[in-house]
Formats: C-alpha cells, structure tokens, sequence
C-alpha cells in the first residue's frame, strides 16, 4: 500500500514537473516572439505542444531541426491558448521565410475558426502566394479584403491589395511567351552559401561578401553569437566561379559584432561597413569606416558622424559611387518616407561628408534599401517590398541624376522571383547588366546566396506577311498590283515588289517596317499600316487580304489642231475630207471638211485610232492615231500638220474597179478561194497594229469583194502569240491581234457579220519558241500571228434573170 502511494506520488510530481516544463515553455516562447527571436519562439511554442521532448538548440543554418515527437498535421488544440500558440508559430515561420511550414499552421488557425484572429487570413494568403499558389492567394485575398471594410482595418486592406497586384504581376512575369533577357546562376565553387551569403563586390578577380558562416575565433559550442555576420572574400573566375576557400577579411573586426555590406572608395584605400552592436540591450546598426594602412592592414574603424549615423536609429548598407561623389544608404531614422528609406549625402575631398538628403523619388511607406548606383548609365538598383512585385523585396531600377531619378520600373523576372531579391552589385563600368551579381533566396529555405546574372542573346523571331490583292467588288484576284513596303526609320530601306499572276505576295518584316503601299492601274492607291510586332515570341505567317476599289475614270479633254496641206507647195488644202476612225465602233466613225485655210479642230477620244484624208486630185492619206488613255493625266492639246501628195495624171493611171458578174469566172473564182490556204499577218513582239505587209494582204481580201459582188465571203480571224508572257498576257494580246484585222476591214466597208474572231494565245504555235531550251526569236516572231480563213459562197441576187 505504502509503495503504491509513492509510486502515485512520483507520477504526480512527474506531470506536475512536466506541466511546469510545459508552462515555461509557452512562457519562454511569448517572450521570444515578443522580441523577434523566432527561431527560439518556435522551439518554445513546440516544446510546449508537445511536439519536442525537451529543450534543444535549434540550428537554423544547417536544417538540423531535430527529430520532432510529432507532426504539425496531429497537433491538437487541446492545450491553453493553442489556437494563438498556432497563429505566432505561423508567424514565426514566415518571418523566417518557411513559407511551407507557415502555411500549415495558419491552415490549422484557419480551420478551428479565428475571429479573435482577423489577420490569420492576410499572412495565410502571403503564404500561398510565396508558394506559388497564384489562384488560392487571390481568393483568400479577396475575401479578407471583403471582411474587413471597417477604417481601422485600412492598414491590413492596403497590405493585402498590394498583394493582389503583386499576383497579378507575378502571373504577367512567368505566364509571359518573351523569353528571357538574362539568367540568373548561382555561384559556382567552394562557397559554401548553406549558411547564407549576400552583398557582393567584386574588386578586379576578388569577391567580398557578408556571410554568417561560424568562424574559428568564434567558439563553435557556444549558443552565443554562433552565427555572426562576418565580411568574407574568394578569388572569382571569368564563368563566375570561385576559386579555393572562402577566408575571412583581415581588418580590425569584433568578432562577436555582426559586421557586413562592404563598399570600397574608387580607389580601394577605403572601405565602408555596417556593424551592428548593442544599444541599451537592443541592436542597433551603424556605418564604419577603415583606411587601408598598407596591402595587408587597415586602421580601427571609425563610426561615420551623426548626420549618418543618427543616434538611437539605423543606418546600414553604405554605397560609394565610382567617382566618390556620394555616399548612398539605408535608414530608418524618422525624418523619412518609411521604414527604411534610401537616403544620401556629398562627398567632399577637403569637406567631409555633406547633409544627407532622403532619395524621395525612390521611397516608399515600407522598406527601400541596398541602394547601388551605376555613374555611367545613370542608374539606381536598389530592393524594395514596398512596390508592386514578385513578393517579399525585389529589384528595381530608376535612372537620372541622383538629385533627380526616375519612377523606379520593376527589373521583372528572373533577376526577382518570389521570394525575396536583394544586393545588387554591377562590376562592369560600361554596362549595367555585363557582368551583375544579386542576393537571393530562392532556392535557399533560410538564407541569401549569391547569384550571377548572365544576358542571353536576343532571339529574333521572324514576321511576314502572306497577303492577296483582290478587288474589293468582285473579290477577284488582281495580279501586277505594285507593292511598296516602307521603312519608317530609312526611307532608303524601302522595297518594292509585284504580285504574281494570282494576286499573291510574300513579304519578309523587320522591326522597321510601317506599312504597305499597294497600286495598280484603274485602281485607287491602298495604304495599309503594317508593323512588326515585338510582343509576339515566335515566327509567326500573317494571312491577311488587301482589296482594292475601282478608280473613277477621270476623262482628261484631248484636242487635236491640225492643219493639211499641199506636201510639195505647202500650201493649206481646204475643204479635204477628214474621217476620224473609230476602232471600238465603225458606225461612230467621223466625218469633216477642213476650213478655207486648211485647219480642223476635233475632240479626241480613245476609240480613235486612225484619220483618212480624202481631197480631189490627191491621193487618199491614211494616218494612225492611237491614244494611250491610262497614261492621259491632264487636258492635253496636240498640234499637228498633215500634208497630201497631190495626183500626177501624166505617170498614174486611174483605175476604176471592174465589177465581174459573170457566173462562170464566179464559180471559179469561188473554188479558188475554197481551195487555197488561209491568209497569214505577222505582228512584232508584244505589238498589236498591223504592218504593211499585213494591209497589204487585207487589201487583197477587199480588192475581191469589189471586183466579185455575187461573192459572199465569211472571214474567221484568229490571234496568236509566242511563249513569253503569262497566259493572261497572251490571250489579251492575241485577241488585240485579231481585233486589228477586223476593225480593218469594217473600217473599208466590210459588214461585222460576215466576221468572227477569237484568240488562242501562246497554245497553237507553228514554229519552236526554244530549242534545246533556249530561245529562238525566229520561231517565235512565225508564232506571233493573225490567221484569217476565208470561206467564199456564191450568191445569185433575186433580180436576176436567167
């Protein structure tokens, strides 16, 4: 009995002792939250859930956590206070950047329900969106904004619609089809960045950095000042890899301050610092200085004076711009935008530094810092996560004078990403981006590490246009449009090309290109505003049709003063008998008598093609006059003098047409004509007017109707051409060749009905247009033709008598 009551006894002191372990340890984590010390918060509030066994050493560095007794998913809320034990675990994780770990808390805050917790939601989707859970942020987003619309929420409301517009942004960067400007690599060789490195500087083939990385003057077992901020340095290749181990810059440091964010004068005789130390039991930060002694040594470092340095606030992160004009840094004393704001002051040789002014251009209500500045582009780079962005801090740029900068633009992805961007640092002088480093720790669960940045090639994606020329009426493919492509930025640049037979064209663009000029006659000019398009990321064919509407004929007024006169005396011939021929219709054909003095005026039009000059006791005088329509741009008045040779009875003889009537020579004349060939005219290349020799035949034609008037003769006139040209081409100019002979013939008299006419163009050759594929002009020039067969009939009139 006696040993029962002990053991009853030892079991109660035993949880009496662990509930006092329990209670110390909620106890021990509200104060570490209290103060920021998250890490130790998060081993308290564990221990206390049950979650640890007892108190370990938590090494944030290594991701040695310790084996944990049970998982955050079978944690249950059984304890005092767990639900705000849940929330401050959430917190804590996230403020150490352990968005994964933060998640599942607030997921639990969120599932036990959390009023007395509004805020639960905001952090929850900060989570989601560092995770990269881009839908499930906006809505958890969107609905704290729709909770909490009272005034004393406007503080958080804000936060969260910058988070919203950091989403959108976000999705812009990764969903976007523009490949990428540069890549981003992290450092390559014996680094060592597990326990985090960042701030880079690179001084010719030498990189200095901060690091927090246990050095051996630190005593490695102590709990105290384990990880320390110290200033590091490595030999660096050009591919952007270290060489050898880093060491530890050699200048008089407190070892057990934290101490880091370098910057060197142009002339590497001086260097700056930020130390962190304490200040009535809270660290505060300061910018240092020390001067190089010697290649080996430095002085003590100094503190900068007060106007830096303000007392009871921070000052960090110092930048010396490469020609030592300006000193740039971080402060959060209370003169300024924000928290932290970007501040900076003149450098003077003789002076010292002069009053610091804010950079108000670049700041925000939250954190601007790491300020870097490029002198000979001009350009600030420095972090912020008060801005629209990826999450957390990223880089961004603002160009111009430091007295007077730009609106700062987002570099945008890969140089930020979701997590958080920091530390810039360019070592070309020429160019901002050649050869630039950056802090980040995207792919660290704890710290920054140091990236390089590489520019990739710009691709150039191909652009053309696969167009049609059509009109705009018919829908008709129209070939031989004229197309001018224009070059806006050299007008010398510009190019001109033709459709082909089918209306079609092919157009390769460049960045230059503005637009179309397409023309074609009997049409109106098309202007058609075309560009490359930079925002498309891959060759890409543009199949667009371009019609073109029919012209108003404009009809310019063609007039003809003429005068005919005697070609021996010179004298003016008047009343001569002038007829206008019309080739489109004979029955318009015009007829005029010259005046006393032997001038005519007539309007011209273009069915006009010939003048036939009749006077007694000249010869008749046949002139061709052909106006060319298309080309007519304005009234046009041509003068011309027209002479007749006049009729020498003594050497001429008139002959006076016999009419054979005779029915025997008619019949006989009409087998002949059944029976021989037909009557062939030859045309020069792509010419349609009738030479001599061609009229010469066609009178022949004629001279038999006049002398045989019981004979009826139907003419069929076909047209021909050679092989050069397209069929189109062809065709036309074969019908055109056909046309010729028969206005002839109407034109002296010949009825229409007695003709027929059509074309087959290039597809009847007589002769070889090439010969063992080159060409033969003499095969050609029999190719191009009129074939005029004629069929005789007899005809009796009814009047005669037999």
């Amino acid at each position: 009995m006696l040993k029962r009551i002990i053991f009853l006894g030892l079991v109660v002191f035993i949880q009496l002792y662990a509930f006092g372990q329990s209670t110390l340890a909620l106890k021990q984590g509200d104060k570490y939250y209290h103060d920021s010390s998250y890490y130790n918060a998060i081993i308290n509030y564990e221990i206390y859930l049950g979650m640890r066994a007892a108190p370990a050493y938590y090494a944030p560095y290594t991701n040695n956590k310790k084996k944990k007794l049970i998982e955050i998913d079978d944690v249950t809320d059984s304890k005092p206070g767990s639900l705000k034990v849940f929330y401050n675990l959430g917190q804590s994780y996230r403020m150490l950047n352990d968005y994964e770990t933060a998640d599942k808390w607030y997921s639990k805050v969120l599932a036990l329900g959390s009023p007395d917790l509004p805020l639960t939601r905001l952090w929850h989707a900060i989570c989601l969106r560092a995770l990269g859970h881009y839908p499930d942020a906006e809505k958890n987003l969107k609905r704290f904004i729709k909770d909490n619309g009272k005034p004393e929420s406007k503080e958080y409301v804000d936060i969260a619609n910058n988070e919203l517009n950091n989403v959108n942004f976000i999705r812009q960067q990764i969903e976007t089809k523009r490949p990428p400007a540069y890549a981003i690599h992290k450092l390559r060789g014996d680094i060592s960045q597990i326990e985090g490195a960042y701030a880079p500087v690179v001084i010719n083939d030498t990189l200095v950095f901060t690091s927090t990385r246990i050095i051996d003057t630190v005593n490695k077992a102590s709990r105290i000042n384990t990880h320390v901020n110290h200033l590091f340095y490595n030999t660096i290749g050009n591919n952007d890899s270290v060489v050898g181990k880093s060491s530890l810059l050699s200048f008089p440091s407190k070892k057990v301050s934290n101490e880091g964010t370098p910057s060197f004068s142009p002339t590497g005789k001086t260097f700056y610092f930020t130390r962190w130390e304490p200040v009535n039991g809270n660290p505060k930060a300061s910018i240092y200085f020390s001067k190089r002694k010697n290649d080996s040594t430095w002085d003590e470092p100094t503190k900068l004076c007060d106007k830096i340095n303000v007392p009871g606030y921070n000052a960090v992160q110092p930048f010396i711009t490469d020609d030592g004009k300006y000193i740039l840094y971080s402060s959060d004393r209370p003169d300024g935008l924000g928290k932290y704001d970007i501040w900076a002051a003149p450098i003077d040789d003789t002076a010292g530094i002069g009053e610091p002014f804010n950079v108000k251009n670049v700041n925000t209500k939250e954190d601007d810092r790491a300020p870097f500045y490029h002198t000979n582009t001009k350009t600030l780079v420095f972090s912020s996560n008060g801005r629209v962005g990826m999450g957390g801090f990223d880089l961004y740029s603002a160009t111009g004078d430091i007295t007077a900068l730009q609106t700062p633009v987002n570099l945008g992805a890969p140089i930020n990403s979701i997590k958080d961007d920091d530390y810039f640092f360019s070592a070309d002088k020429d160019s901002l981006m050649k050869k630039a480093f950056v802090s980040s720790d995207r792919k660290s669960e704890c710290c920054l590490e140091i990236f390089s940045v590489e520019r990739l090639p710009k691709k150039v994606f191909k652009q053309r246009i696969d167009g049609l020329v059509s009109d705009c009426k018919t829908g008709v493919p129209i070939p031989y449009a004229s197309i001018t492509v224009k070059n806006e930025i050299d007008t010398t640049k510009s190019f001109k090309m033709v459709t082909g037979t089918s209306g079609l064209f092919l157009v390769n663009l460049n960045d230059s290109t503005s637009g179309l000029v397409i023309k074609r006659k009997g049409y109106a000019d098309r202007n058609q505003a075309f560009r490359y398009n930079p925002e498309i990321y891959q060759d890409t064919t543009f199949l667009i049709e371009v019609c073109l509407t029919k012209a108003k004929k404009v009809y310019h007024k063609q007039h003809l003063s003429a005068t005919i006169e005697d070609c021996a005396t010179k004298k003016p011939l008047p009343k001569t008998i002038i007829t206008l021929l019309n080739s489109v219709d004979s029955t318009k054909n015009f007829v005029m008598a010259s005046s006393a003095k032997g001038t005519f005026e007539v309007d011209l039009n273009d069915s006009i093609d010939g003048l036939w000059f009749e006077k007694t006791g000249y010869y008749d005088k046949d002139v061709h006059f052909k106006l060319e329509s298309d080309s007519l741009e304005s009234d046009t008045v041509y003068t011309k003098t027209y002479c007749m040779e006049l009729f020498d009875a003594n050497t001429e003889k008139i002959e006076t047409p016999v009419q054979i009537t005779d029915k025997k020579i008619t019949l006989k004349m009409v087998d002949s004509i059944n029976h021989s060939d037909s009557v062939t005219v030859h045309f020069e290349f792509n010419k349609t007017e009738l030479k001599d020799e061609a009229i010469a035949k066609l009178d022949d034609i004629l001279k038999i109707l006049k002398a045989y008037p019981y004979i009826f003769l139907e003419l069929d006139i076909s047209g021909h051409t050679d092989s050069k040209g397209s069929d189109a081409v062809n065709n036309r100019i074969g019908r055109e060749r056909a046309l010729a002979c028969l206005d002839y013939l109407i034109q002296r008299g010949v009825n229409e009905s007695r003709l027929k006419l059509k074309s087959h163009g290039k597809n009847e050759p007589v002769a070889p247009n090439t010969i063992n594929h080159k060409d033969n002009p003499e095969g050609r020039a029999k190719n191009r033709r009129a074939i005029i067969k004629v069929k005789a009939t007899m005809v009796v009139p009814t009047t005669d008598k037999k």
